[in-house]
């Protein structure tokens, strides 16, 4: 009898220590993932005394870190009054995790979780949902809801007073058509400068290489004819762009009428211009 019961006991034992050894497996892989309840589950299989010493002992040590690691929170419920309600069942993430609140802690994984809430009385109060992130090593943590809570009437905001009115911005100014007219006078006039200067001067220059000092009258006055134009045209283009920069600045906002006046008093050699506007 004694052969018969060692031999029918083979078979049981080496299935024992082929479910520890997966068990064992199991919960490694179950630990990485942080999924720590079923790890514990495994745990538990494989810490067992039927188990190979070996492997008991490994997993009884790590049943003791995932124990540690494991979260826990306390479900509560109240209702509009503010009283505890347990005839409430939780589901976390879709799967039931309690059916009544008996404020016992509940082993849950570390992680973000949706815990809802269904009421289980009558009358029935409508379901709450409430998005928690559960951290690892965290205990006794306290989630609780109100359950046919009435919401908070929408408080209507005090009428503020209507935003100072700023002050109309200044009319913009015009560019008078008088501003446009001496600025073209004065560009001419810078140009005529430009060519009577240099024409003025290669006359000059080249009397003094030819016959200076001993050049006659008719072929000088050419030159001062030129000279003269030259520093003319510069004074006009001179007072013409002042002009026209007072006009910008002291426009109104609906320009006034400009007249210009231009006019030519000979002298000896030339003549002189001089310019006139009413703005």
């Amino acid at each position: 009898m004694l052969l018969v019961f060692t031999a029918a006991s083979l078979p049981a034992f080496a299935q024992d220590k082929e479910s520890c050894v997966a068990a064992s497996e199991s919960a490694q892989k179950l630990r990485t993932e942080k999924k720590l309840r079923a790890a514990r589950k495994e745990l538990v299989h494989c810490a067992q005394d039927a188990c190979p010493a070996v492997v008991k002992k490994d997993c009884f040590s790590w049943l003791k870190d995932v124990d540690d690691s494991l979260p826990t929170v306390i479900l509560s419920a109240k209702d509009g009054s503010g009283s505890d309600v347990s005839d409430v069942k939780v589901l976390v993430d879709g799967e039931l995790l309690a059916e009544k609140l008996d404020g016992s802690a509940i082993a849950v994984d570390p992680g973000a979780h949706t815990f809802r809430f269904e009421h289980t009385g009558t009358p029935k109060l409508p379901p709450v949902e409430q998005k928690v992130l559960v951290r690892e090593t965290e205990k006794n943590r306290v989630i609780s809801v109100a359950l046919g809570a009435q919401p908070k009437p929408v408080e209507k905001p005090v009428d503020a007073p209507p935003p100072a009115k700023l002050p109309d911005t200044a009319p913009s100014r015009g560019i008078p058509t008088g501003a446009y007219v001496f600025g073209a006078v004065a560009a001419a006039s810078f140009v005529g400068f430009a060519y009577f200067g240099l024409s003025g001067r290669a006359d000059r220059d080249r009397l003094r290489d030819t016959c200076a000092p001993y050049c006659h009258k008719d072929d000088e006055n050419p030159a001062r004819t030129k000279l003269l134009l030259a520093d003319v045209a510069l004074g006009v283009g001179i007072v013409s762009i002042g002009v026209a920069t007072v006009m910008i600045l002291t426009a109104p906002s609906e320009p006034k009428k400009t007249g210009l006046r231009v006019d030519a008093v000979p002298i000896a050699g030339g003549a002189v211009g001089t310019l006139g506007g009413s703005f």
